[in-house]
C-alpha cells in the first residue's frame, strides 16, 4: 500500500512539473512573438521616418525655411535618431 501512495505522489509531481514547464514555454512564445512585433513595428517606423527625411528638402538647398518646417524636420531626425539608438539596442 505505501509504494501505490509513492506512485501516487510521484505521479502528481509528474503532472505537476509538465503543467510548469508548459506554462513557462507558453510565457516565453508570448514574449517572444511581443518581441518580434515590437521589432517589426520599429523596423516600420523607421522605415517611414527615413522615408520622410529623405523626402524633405535639405536646408542648404533652400532659401527659407518656416519656423513650423524646421520644427518638424528637426522633430522627425531626433525621433529617428531615438528610434535607431532603441533598435540597436532591442537587437
Amino acid at each position: 500500500m505505501n509504494s501505490l501512495q509513492r506512485l501516487s505522489v510521484s505521479k502528481n509531481n509528474v503532472n505537476n512539473l509538465l503543467d510548469v514547464i508548459f506554462t513557462e514555454i507558453k510565457r516565453l512564445s508570448d514574449y517572444e512573438d511581443a518581441e518580434r512585433d515590437k521589432r517589426a513595428s520599429m523596423v516600420e517606423k523607421m522605415k517611414n521616418l527615413k522615408a520622410k527625411l529623405a523626402n524633405s528638402p535639405s536646408p542648404s538647398t533652400q532659401n527659407v525655411n518656416t519656423q513650423e518646417e524646421d520644427e518638424e524636420s528637426y522633430n522627425a531626425h531626433v525621433e529617428f535618431s531615438s528610434l535607431k539608438v532603441e533598435f540597436r539596442n532591442h537587437s
